[in-house]
Formats: structure tokens, C-alpha cells, sequence
């Protein structure tokens, strides 16, 4: 073989060899050896066409299809019966009061209180759910749920719960000071042994479900171990329990024939709840006006809530009040986020830019100070 033959096969590979040797007349036994490799068999003609699986592997396949897909479906229930999402909510507001501490918290500690709080959320909702799992089959809100289609038992679903309240005990104790495990558990034992009956029994369960709702500031900021008797959490809390009336009789004009069927008692006045939202919603502006002055809200932030306030919240009440139906009320329920996620944002930008403002001011006062000599 001469030297070009070799470059060829070294660059172009056996297959490219093949072709050239049939082109110069060698073909008869180099081909046949060439040909009798299966791998270099498929590169010329292309792979063998694969034999159907055997009933045994095709059940196998089945099986363990079925296996991943019921894990899936698992680990969504499990996220459905504790509510990941609302328990986010609380969890984002908890987080945020404990950052407007005067202290720089450590990244551990921030992390360490989300994963708390977000465990105890969690816990609360899961056995809220297992409470109310026979009213939820009655509801078609709620009839679609884990636990009334049984996807989950009643006994894995409290399981669960109780391991995220261990798990946030635990944190809370080993990592914060006492006060924090005490408030924690006054949200939980209180949605629990409180809020929960209560809605079978009294319409005023709105009220002490919007005071339970409006806890988490105070859980964010009993983890700092300061005083609870500071501004910093009260504005916050009495801005989330104003926004909670709009959020919540929005959902049960939604969905009030649900309600009456699973025997809740729940205001049924249009008139009445919309003088009550009215009165919340002032007291939310109170809220943003205190916020304001305890520095934890920039003034630039509380001027741009009073016409989402206006926009939002009241225009939507009146609209509602005059015409009382499940649109209305969806269209109050979706406006009540807006000026809800805006104050929140507004007091993360406020703390963010007095974060800044602090360092930046320290470092300067560190380059005037005057060397110290030796």
C-alpha cells in the first residue's frame, strides 16, 4: 500500500477506505474482511432493525413508568396539601422584617429562618387539610384536592405535617431565641385550634383569620430577638391584615354556594363587606403612613401606594358594592395583589437602598479618616 493510501485511511477511516479500494479493483478479499465485523457492517448499510421487546420487558418498561410518574404525582400532592405556594408568601414576609434589624444578618440565619418558617407554614396548611377533608368533598373548590380523591391518605398527609413542625421547632430552637419558637407555635396552635373550627361556627372568623394571616411580621422579627413592641413589624402586620378582607370576600362571592354547601358560616351581606373592606382599606393606608415613618418605607414608595390604593382597592369595592356577582368579586380578589405586592417591593427597595447607603457611608468615613501613625 502506498504512502497516499495510507493518509487516506488515517483520515477518512475504514469506511472511506472500503469505497476507495473497490474503485482501484481491490475488493475481493479486503472487502470481505472489512464486511465481516458487524460494527463496520452498520456503518455501510446502516443498523440492524432491533427485535421487539419480550412481553417480560415491555411490563418492566410499564412498571417503571408508572413508578416515576406516581412519584411525580406524589411529590405535587405533597406539595398541594401543604400549600408551597402560600407558604412562600408568608415565608418572603417573615424573611424581609427579620432583614430590617439594625445588625447585618448573616447569610446562615436568613437561610435558617426561611427554611423555618417555611416548614411551619406548611405544617399549618397540611393539617388544616386534614381537618377539613370531609367539608372539602363537599366543595368544588376543594373537591379536587389530595386528600378527597384520595392521592393521599389522611395518615401520610399528617405525617408530613408533623415532620415539617419538628423540623421548624427544631431550627427555631437551636438558632434563635426563644421568643421566635413562641411565636411560632401562637401561628400555628392559633390557625389550628382557632381559626379552623371557628369557620363553622361564627361569621367573625374572617376577623381572626386575617389577625392569624397578619402574624408572620412578628415571627420575622421575634427571630432578631428585639422588642415586639417596635414599629418595624407593626406596620407591616396591619398592612397584611387590611389587604387579607378584599383577598378573602373576593373568594367567597366566588365561590359562596361552595361555602353554604360544607356548612361554613360566612358573611353573606354585600353591603356590610363592603363597608368593611372600605375601613381595611384605610387602615392599609394607615399601615403604609407608618411604614413611612419609621423609615422602613421610602417616601417615594408611600406616595405611590396612596393612587394604588385608590386604583386597586377602592374603585374595585364600589364596583362590587354596586353589583355584587362572582365577576366583580374575581375582578377584587386579582386588583387586591397589586397594591399588596407593591408595598412589599417598595420596603425591599427601602431596604436595600439603606443597606447601601450605610456601607457606602462607612467606607467613605474610612478613606477621610486621618492615618493613625506608628
Amino acid at each position: 500500500m502506498c504512502i497516499r493510501d495510507r493518509y487516506q485511511r488515517r483520515v477518512h477511516g475504514e469506511r472511506d477506505l472500503r469505497k476507495m479500494m473497490i474503485a482501484k479493483g481491490f475488493q475481493a478479499r479486503r472487502t470481505t474482511m472489512f464486511l465481516a465485523s458487524p460494527r463496520n457492517w452498520a456503518a455501510v448499510s446502516g443498523p440492524r432493525p432491533l427485535k421487539p421487546l419480550s412481553v417480560q420487558m415491555q411490563a418492566g418498561f410499564a412498571k417503571t413508568t408508572k413508578q416515576e410518574f406516581n412519584g411525580r404525582r406524589m411529590f405535587r400532592d405533597c406539595l398541594e396539601v401543604t400549600k408551597f405556594k402560600l407558604s412562600s408568601l408568608n415565608t418572603a414576609v417573615a424573611v424581609l422584617v427579620f432583614m430590617m434589624q439594625p445588625g447585618d444578618p448573616s447569610l446562615g440565619e436568613v437561610l435558617a429562618l426561611a427554611t423555618a418558617t417555611q416548614s411551619l407554614a406548611m405544617a399549618s396548611q397540611g393539617v388544616n387539610q386534614v381537618v377539613e377533608v370531609n367539608y372539602d368533598r363537599l366543595m368544588k373548590r376543594t373537591e379536587n384536592r389530595p386528600l378527597p380523591k384520595n392521592r393521599l391518605s389522611r395518615e401520610n398527609a399528617l405525617a408530613l405535617a408533623g415532620g415539617l413542625y419538628l423540623s421548624a421547632n427544631t431550627i427555631f430552637a437551636l438558632f434563635f431565641p426563644t421568643q421566635a419558637i413562641v411565636a411560632a407555635n401562637t401561628i400555628l396552635w392559633s390557625y389550628v385550634l382557632l381559626y379552623t373550627p371557628l369557620k363553622r361556627v361564627t361569621e367573625s372568623n374572617t376577623l381572626l383569620g386575617a389577625v392569624v394571616g397578619a402574624m408572620p411580621p412578628y415571627l420575622g422579627w421575634a427571630a432578631t430577638g428585639l422588642s415586639l413592641a417596635s414599629t418595624f413589624p407593626l406596620g407591616v402586620a396591619l398592612y397584611i391584615f387590611a389587604w387579607q378582607f378584599p383577598h378573602f370576600y373576593g373568594i367567597l362571592w366566588m365561590y359562596k354556594d361552595d361555602y353554604k354547601a360544607a356548612g361554613f358560616q360566612m358573611l353573606d351581606n354585600p353591603a356590610q363587606a363592603s363597608f368593611i373592606m372600605k375601613v381595611a382599606t384605610a387602615l392599609g393606608a394607615f399601615a403604609v403612613a407608618i411604614s413611612a415613618a419609621n423609615g422602613s418605607l421610602h417616601p417615594i414608595g408611600a406616595a405611590v401606594m396612596a393612587p394604588l390604593l385608590w386604583k386597586y382597592s377602592l374603585l374595585p369595592i364600589s364596583t362590587f358594592q354596586a353589583s355584587p356577582s362572582p365577576e366583580t368579586a374575581k375582578q377584587l380578589k386579582i386588583n387586591s395583589y397589586i397594591p399588596f405586592l407593591a408595598y412589599l417591593f417598595s420596603i425591599l427597595a427601602t431596604l436595600i437602598y439603606n443597606r447601601l447607603r450605610k456601607h457606602l457611608e462607612a467606607r467613605r468615613a474610612a478613606l477621610e479618616a486621618p492615618p493613625q501613625t506608628a
